[in-house]
């Protein structure tokens, strides 16, 4: 996924997904060889979670699931 079609299902810019790699709060982002930024499910859900932390209670896994996003190991995460 590139990056502005993750900054659209994050409700935010991509501007600040930058940000946000250059900072250091998310792993460096694959990149294709054209040097675009690739981003994968895993990088999505990273995302989610440091964004919106404060979000209410919504688990990354249910959010993960509306999206259509695979999250690793739910029942572990779920029955913690």
């Amino acid at each position: 996924m590139r990056i502005r079609e993750a900054a659209a299902l994050l409700n935010v810019s991509p501007d600040f997904l930058r940000s946000l790699e250059q900072r250091g709060a998310v792993p460096p982002f694959s990149r294709d060889l054209n040097g675009h930024r690739r981003l994968t499910a895993i990088d999505i859900l990273r995302l989610r979670a440091v964004i919106y932390r404060g979000d209410g209670g919504t688990e990354v896994w249910e959010w993960a699931a509306r999206h259509g996003l695979s999250w690793p190991d739910t029942n572990a995460e779920r029955s913690a």
